[in-house]
């Protein structure tokens, strides 16, 4: 079976030693809603997704 990541292990990946803070001021997100989102205790939106995804120049898919 596939081992499917989480959109937070994507995004951590994807980061590649960007900060938090670094992602979240490009992507437009405010820092304290991406770091709850990053650790989980909120969903990305679909938006935040495909700014993340312009920002750190990836493909990530929120999981259904």
């Amino acid at each position: 079976a596939k081992v499917t990541e989480t959109v937070q292990e994507q995004i951590l990946k994807a980061m590649d030693g960007r900060t938090q803070r670094w992602v979240a001021l490009n992507s437009k997100i405010p820092e304290s809603d991406f770091s709850k989102k990053l650790k989980g205790k909120q969903k990305f939106t679909q938006e935040e997704i495909d700014a993340i995804n312009d920002v750190l120049k990836v493909k990530i898919k929120l999981s259904a």
